[in-house]
């Protein structure tokens, strides 16, 4: 704790940490859903009647697909699309991507995407307010710079010349 204390007061206050945490965050989430790796490979099914099979965790989706009953996440707009029984297509083009949640990642997810919608709002508007505030003393600023020029008058020639 002793360590943070520190590093806040290093970087002058919470905002650079807060900054730091989002910055973080996005390219984190980015890093995960933006990966092809993470695509399902269709394999054959083996023949072995024994085992169980499991799904996968994670199966990416295209919206228009014909898809099995579920729960999938849509990406892009972070709502919850139920297909009931037996079958369905998801809605949306095929720009839309969509993850296949099993329902106890959903019940899970819900809860947890809310959260992070109620922690991040307060932070975008103070980063907003801030972003505002900056522009009008910039603008201020730029708007006494020119009123010093034009008392000084609009000659071009250096000072050292005369």
């Amino acid at each position: 704790m002793q360590t943070l204390v520190e590093f806040v007061r290093f970087t002058k206050g919470w905002e650079y940490l807060t900054a730091v945490a989002f910055i973080v965050m996005f390219l984190s989430f980015w890093y995960l859903f933006s990966r092809e790796w993470m695509l399902k490979v269709e394999k054959p099914i083996p023949r072995i009647t024994s085992v169980p099979l499991r799904r996968p965790l994670i199966t990416f989706r295209r919206g228009g697909q014909f898809v099995s009953s579920g729960t999938f996440l849509n990406l892009k707009s972070w709502e919850f699309v139920v297909i009931p029984r037996p079958f369905g297509y998801l809605p949306g083009t095929e720009e839309s991507r969509y993850i296949g949640v099993r329902p106890g990642l959903a019940i899970v997810l819900g809860p947890l995407l809310g959260l992070l919608f109620v922690i991040m709002l307060p932070l975008v508007g103070i980063g907003m307010i801030v972003v505002s505030l900056s522009l009008r003393l910039y603008r201020q600023l730029v708007g006494a710079a020119k009123v010093a020029r034009s008392k000084r008058g609009n000659s071009t020639a250096p000072y050292h010349r005369r």
